[in-house]
């Protein structure tokens, strides 16, 4: 998904990852996964994603490729619920400048 600065910006830098994301876990045979949060860290050099449900091994490292982060981190936040942290490597205009803020 290629969008100009001022698209994404618009529709929100949260909202961008989260369709990116959740377009991805649709494409997993898992039902009942739903992103309960998306929090750019960092500036947007970092993102974590949580959500809650079933996911495959193979699906998470395609939501880190798909920001260029080959290698995300995984971490249990509770009984149902995982945290996926991988760095943006692939959308700058993620990532907020001092003009931005």
């Amino acid at each position: 998904m290629d969008c100009t600065k001022e698209k994404i910006i618009e529709l929100g830098r949260e909202k961008f990852v989260f369709d990116i994301v959740n377009e991805i876990l649709k494409k997993d045979d898992m039902d009942d996964t739903e992103i309960k949060e998306v929090f750019l860290d960092d500036h947007g050099q970092c993102i974590h994603v949580t959500f809650t449900g079933g996911v495959y091994a193979s699906t998470i490292i395609a939501i880190g490729e798909a920001f260029g982060d080959d290698d995300p981190n995984v971490h249990g936040v509770s009984d149902n619920t995982v945290n996926i942290v991988f760095v943006n490597e692939k959308y700058q205009v993620l990532v907020e400048t001092a003009t931005d803020r």
